[in-house]
């Protein structure tokens, strides 16, 4: 097994609020319709508990005999990377530009007689150019992953390009559960796939599923605005020291908790199924409304971002055809990151990168940030979002 270094975190939640605002939606039956929407009911959907599953059973099932190396983008989850070395892969690093695209000239001097595979990534639900790349690589005979955990749209349009696609649920849905696999070449009938979830289970999870339906009809959340005081600046510049004190060096393996043998794979991501309640979620949700809800609050919260003080958008607009997981923003410095988590605003970065060259997704690790913009979100959220970065 390939031994890869990851950095260590940056930041603990415990130093922060709970959040106000998260991002993932959280209501579980918004944009549900009645009937079962034919175009995903037919696709041959393949369900794991995560999106890392879906990964992990993809490497399986599309690797080759002999030798196997798999070129993965510098910037990433580790949940992106885990997958490829429990399969026994051995992985490069290609670099990402500042847009997070990919330079086609870099990649194609990475590319050896030994690359066999590459994965491409929608970052955060951009498609712009990643059919095109992905069609010149198989060109070249190598296999393809299109990574469109951040994006929907493209894992459900008619036509698969590369020999997989992989979906996160829970980044669209308010499921507990659920990642998704589209392949090119549909599996056998008799093909081994992963262990459903016992009715037992299931069953404890629709009561679950029914008592947030429950809660969310009878409480009133609280408008953001009215919560707790926001952090300042200079707040968060004075407690950074004592607030990161346990916070290991960069450039360090992270140790997996309990007996798992990785931080982010864990044995049922390789084993289970999703839960058949997420399933039909999935099946029943209305997706041009989720899509214009997410493309309408992006459109919002990016004209209310623009003049931030903290930074500056990623992209200065939505790219085409793009229904966005997060919007993407360039922090100044990290010392912005704390100032939005103390404020109850949950925006996410990828802090636990492996060790590579490229000076584009170290520099992302501090100050890249995903801010939410779900469809679950409503004007009060979207006028609080915009406040937190603008004062």
């Amino acid at each position: 097994m390939q031994r890869i270094e990851f950095s260590a975190p940056l930041a603990d939640a415990k130093n922060y609020p709970a959040a106000v605002l998260k991002v993932n939606p959280n209501q579980p039956l918004a944009h549900s319709t009645l009937f079962a929407n034919p175009v995903l009911k037919n696709q041959k959907l393949q369900f794991f508990a995560t999106g890392r599953g879906a990964l992990f059973y993809a490497a399986l099932r599309l690797k080759r005999e002999g030798d196997n190396e798999v070129l993965l983008p510098a910037y990433h989850c580790p949940a992106l990377v885990e997958p490829f070395i429990a399969a026994g892969y051995q992985i490069r690093f290609y670099p990402v530009q500042p847009d997070l695209k990919v330079d086609l000239s870099s990649l194609k001097s990475l590319i050896s007689t030994k690359t066999s595979h590459c994965l491409l990534v929608r970052y955060f639900g951009n498609a712009e150019g990643v059919a095109d790349n992905l069609r010149w690589l198989s060109a070249q005979g190598i296999v393809t992953f299109d990574d469109c955990a951040h994006d929907l749209q493209s894992f459900i349009t008619p036509t698969v390009v590369a020999d997989a696609a992989i979906c996160s649920i829970r980044k669209f849905i308010a499921s507990h559960d659920g990642g998704a696999l589209r392949l090119k070449v549909a599996p056998a009938a008799a093909e081994k796939t992963p262990v459903a979830v016992s009715w037992m289970v299931e069953g404890i999870n629709l009561l679950k599923f029914l008592l947030s339906i429950f809660s969310a009809a009878i409480t009133t959340r609280p408008k953001p605005h009215l919560c707790s005081p926001m952090a300042t600046v200079q707040q968060v510049a004075s407690e950074a020291t004592t607030t990161r004190a346990e916070i290991p060096a960069a450039n360090v393996v992270v140790k997996p908790e309990g007996n798992e043998p990785f931080r982010y794979l864990q044995h049922k991501d390789q084993e289970q199924s999703c839960y058949r309640l997420t399933q039909w979620q999935l099946t029943h949700i209305n997706l041009s409304q989720v899509i214009q809800a997410r493309q309408q609050h992006a459109a919002q919260l990016m004209k209310g971002l623009a003049g931030s003080p903290l930074g500056s958008l990623l992209w200065p607009q939505l790219p085409p055809a793009c229904a966005p997981y997060v919007i993407p923003f360039l922090l100044n410095d990290k010392t912005g990151f704390d100032l939005l988590r103390k404020r109850g605003l949950q925006v996410l970065r990828w802090e636990e990168l492996a060790v590579s060259d490229c000076t584009v997704s170290q520099d992302y690790r501090a100050r890249l940030i995903q801010i939410p913009c779900h469809q679950d979100l409503n004007e009060d959220d979207i006028h609080y979002i915009i406040q937190c970065f603008n004062m």
